[in-house]
Order: structure tokens, then sequence, then C-alpha cells
């Protein structure tokens, strides 16, 4: 099956064009996915925040949290809203 591609996103044919609309605009609003590492510091989890986690997922969530903390007070944001395919969000419990 042939993908169709705009800006680095793919609509398969038999996607309804609101489905296409909604894809297309997540795109234009999301965020460049380059971390300057310089200018994030990791954040220190809690215990009760690293239970369960493997070292793997502890350094991802205190790489992401202090990410996404930056952009938000940078952006005065308030609210955030994790579109992801784990169970919990893990940088939700920061």
């Amino acid at each position: 099956m042939q993908q169709k591609t705009t800006k680095s996103v793919f609509f398969q044919p038999h996607w309804p064009q609101s489905l296409r609309d909604f894809v297309q605009e997540a795109v234009h609003l999301s965020l460049a996915r380059s971390i300057d590492s310089e200018t994030v510091t990791p954040i220190e989890l809690s215990q009760n925040a690293q239970k369960g986690m493997k070292p793997k997922k502890r350094h991802e969530v205190r790489q992401m949290s202090a990410w996404v903390h930056k952009i938000c007070r940078e952006s005065n944001c308030r609210n955030v809203v994790d579109v992801g395919a784990g169970l919990v969000s893990h940088v939700a419990l920061r």
C-alpha cells in the first residue's frame, strides 16, 4: 500500500480527510525533537516516581521532564498533553 507524505507525515490512502487534517495540524504544532543537553539539567526523581522504572526509563523521564519544564517555563504553558503509546505517563509524575 502506497503512503503519501507531507512534512514527514505519513498518510494512508484510506484515511478520512478529517484524520489527515488532524495529523497535519499536530505536526505543525509539534516542537523540534532535538534537545540541547547543555541548556537542560536532568531533574531528580522521587523514590515514588522511580518505582517500577528500569534505569533506561529513569534516564528518559529525567531528561524529558526537564525539557518539558524548560519549554513550559519559556512559553508560559500551564498544560501539557502527553500523546504516547505507554501505559503510564511517567513525565506527568514529575
